[in-house]
């Protein structure tokens, strides 16, 4: 079984987001929704990333 490699962490874009803005939630860990906020911010879109945890009222 071998390793899966890590994701580099500068990714070449096209610009397809130019003049877009996204919001990511969850984006603070090492998940899907940080690689989402990097590939959004290298296809050229303004990222604003919203993290926290899950409160649930008893």
């Amino acid at each position: 079984m071998t390793a899966a490699m890590p994701a580099p962490l500068e990714i070449a874009g096209t610009g397809r987001l130019a003049g877009k803005v996204a919001i990511v939630t969850g984006a603070a860990g090492a998940g899907i929704g940080q690689a989402v906020a990097r590939r959004y911010a290298a296809e050229g879109a303004r990222v604003h990333t919203i993290s926290g945890g899950m409160y649930y009222k008893a």
